[in-house]
């Protein structure tokens, strides 16, 4: 062999050869006739008929055994997972349940809190008695207060009024604020 390609102009490859048809053996065609088929050939093809029906009704059953399997294994995973499906739906339910009273149960606790807080809130009728008192003991704490300006505005003098103003405005405050912190500690602690 050369290491060189074949040239350009090579002939061309001879077609390959075909062998010759197979043709089956039960073929009437290729069967000695004498002038009609034979009761052989007649066996034969029944025989095969036979065979071919028995096969086919075969792979009918292996085919139907399948199919039968399948079914039952798909009905089989249904029925697992319907099971599945059931108990997460029962767990389901008794966690909403639990979870249900639980917020049951703190509701009931902030009612009662609500509760408990009313009863240390002052009434209407409370906070109106209250600021009556308060406007009583506001009267009655300034009568003097009162009296002293009026007396005070008879003297006329300009410096005066100006002092007792002052101190009728820090008398005030200091009554507002006693008064103020003996409602708190009464009402509130």
């Amino acid at each position: 062999m050369s290491d060189f390609p074949p040239p350009p102009y090579a002939p061309p490859a001879a077609p390959p050869v075909m062998p010759p048809p197979i043709v089956p053996s039960w073929t009437p065609a290729l069967q000695p006739m004498h002038g009609d088929w034979s009761f052989g050939t007649f066996k034969m093809l029944m025989d095969e008929r036979a065979q071919h029906s028995a096969a086919m009704a075969d792979a009918e059953h292996r085919f139907a055994a399948e199919r039968d399997r399948r079914y039952t294994e798909v009905q089989i995973e249904r029925e697992k997972a319907l099971q599945i499906k059931e108990v997460a739906d029962a767990k389901a339910l008794v966690l909403a349940a639990a979870l249900q009273a639980e917020k049951d149960e703190r509701k009931n606790d902030v009612l009662s809190r609500w509760d408990a807080d009313r009863n240390t809130f002052v009434t209407r009728t409370e906070f109106v008695t209250a600021i009556d008192t308060l406007g009583e003991r506001f009267s009655l704490a300034l009568k003097p207060l009162n009296d002293f300006m009026a007396g005070t505005r008879q003297a006329g003098s300009a410096l005066a009024v100006f002092k007792t103003s002052q101190i009728a405005y820090v008398t005030l405050a200091v009554v507002i604020a006693g008064v103020l912190s003996g409602l708190f500690v009464k009402f509130v602690l």
